[in-house]
């Protein structure tokens, strides 16, 4: 009987300690109306948000109200409608990923949406930029280094216009699997978890120059290799490496997509 309570009792710390964590969110719901929010540039926004540009006059808003195409789950959602906007989150640990909603408005233009990674707030690396963004709404999903301990959000817009509404920010400890908007990835990665050959499936998409990057829990890049470009899938084995959590990137000459493996054999 005390055997099956320690194997049940190791089950369930297991469980939990594998459970998805909230480490650092907003919705920017109240970013308009909240009595202690400061509207200064340069300013802490409530949720311990840096914020480089706040504006709540009628005719240049940093936000959107009642438009719900544009918001997250619920309005208002934050407006990047300026060239260098910069939002940073306040300080986390051990994340895995951050998930937000995107969207653009106005006259399509192919500006910059960038993301940044720091474990010190100071030094910058970019996890991701985005070189479009479309003009319907998208949830997005990307892969946090565990070393990191704040993000920074940045827009590069042009004079010709094309703003970006930004919602429903949250930073995660074993958080969602993947890189950019998962449901409709052109890439599969399984099984998952897997005893030791991975399947890259590029569901029939052709692309040029991919490769496959594996990197441990740290970043590390421990095995590269590379896909003929008529291949639309691959078998990946990482019979090499110990039991554990590993990041699989497939690489193309247009995009990247990120998959988080657990090998257990």
């Amino acid at each position: 009987m005390k055997k099956i309570f320690t194997i049940v009792l190791f089950s369930a710390i297991a469980y939990f300690s594998n459970a998805q964590t909230v480490l650092v969110q907003t919705n920017f719901d109240i970013y308009q109306v909240s009595p202690n929010f400061v509207v200064y540039p340069n300013s802490t926004y409530f949720d311990g948000f840096y914020i480089s540009w706040n504006d709540t006059s009628s005719s240049t808003k940093s936000y959107y109200n009642g438009v719900s195409t544009s918001c997250g789950l619920a309005c208002n959602a934050y407006k990047f409608g300026h060239d260098s906007s910069t939002i940073i989150t306040p300080t986390f640990h051990n994340a895995d990923s951050v998930k937000f909603t995107m969207k653009g408005n106005g006259t399509f233009k192919p500006n910059k949406f960038k993301i940044f990674g720091s474990p010190d707030s100071i030094n910058w690396t970019l996890i991701h930029s985005y070189d479009t963004i479309p003009t319907t709404k998208q949830t997005v999903s990307w892969w946090v280094d565990p070393s990191y301990t704040n993000l920074k959000f940045y827009y590069e817009k042009d004079s010709s216009g094309y703003n970006v509404a930004f919602d429903d920010v949250i930073v995660f400890q074993n958080g969602p699997q993947g890189i950019k908007n998962i449901s409709s990835s052109p890439v599969s990665v399984y099984p998952n978890p897997t005893k030791g050959i991975v399947n890259i499936d590029l569901n029939g998409n052709q692309f040029r120059n991919t490769s496959v990057v594996v990197s441990d829990l740290l970043g590390n890049e421990i095995k590269k290799t590379s896909m003929k470009n008529s291949d639309s899938n691959f078998q990946l084995s990482l019979s090499e490496f110990q039991d554990g959590i590993y990041f699989i990137k497939v690489k193309t000459d247009n995009n990247e997509f990120m998959q988080r493996v657990i090998l257990k054999k």
